[in-house]
């Protein structure tokens, strides 16, 4: 979760605030990344986040996030669906959130979309299949 000097820095009014100012921004987010269900701390942020989106009528979102170091380094093989998709829809600020990102797969050992036969695999399906998910090249973008 996201400490109050770090939201101050990000979204604050301080005087050390990063924030840019409204006329410069049109989507606020977050990057989460958590050891397995790390659902409670991916929900207190994201509501933080949708709550100054709503405020400052930006669009909300989830810029990254999935399991720390890769979806390897997790046990529990429902994750996608399970730690990420329930718990978010399940928030009624939160499954308001425009898109979300993964981590690129960058080495042979590191994995945020998981490969077939990898243990998270059957779930990354699933939240794929998602009536509440969309990818590039999905038709529904064509309507």
């Amino acid at each position: 979760t996201q400490t109050a000097a770090v939201w101050d820095l990000a979204y604050g009014d301080s005087a050390n605030s990063t924030y840019p100012g409204d006329d410069r921004v049109d989507i606020a987010c977050f990057d989460n990344y958590g050891p397995g269900d790390y659902s409670k701390a991916l929900l207190q942020d994201c509501e933080a986040v949708v709550g100054f989106a709503d405020a400052r009528r930006k669009v909300p979102a989830i810029c990254e996030s999935g399991v720390r170091q890769g979806t390897q380094n997790t046990n529990i093989s429902s994750w996608f669906v399970s730690a990420f998709l329930n718990p978010v829809l399940a928030s009624s600020a939160c499954s308001r959130v425009a898109f979300t990102y993964t981590w690129r797969n960058s080495r042979p050992d590191s994995y945020w979309v998981p490969l077939k036969g990898q243990a998270t695999f059957d779930s990354f399906v699933e939240f794929a299949r998602s009536a509440h998910t969309i990818f590039a090249g999905d038709p529904r973008l064509l309507a």
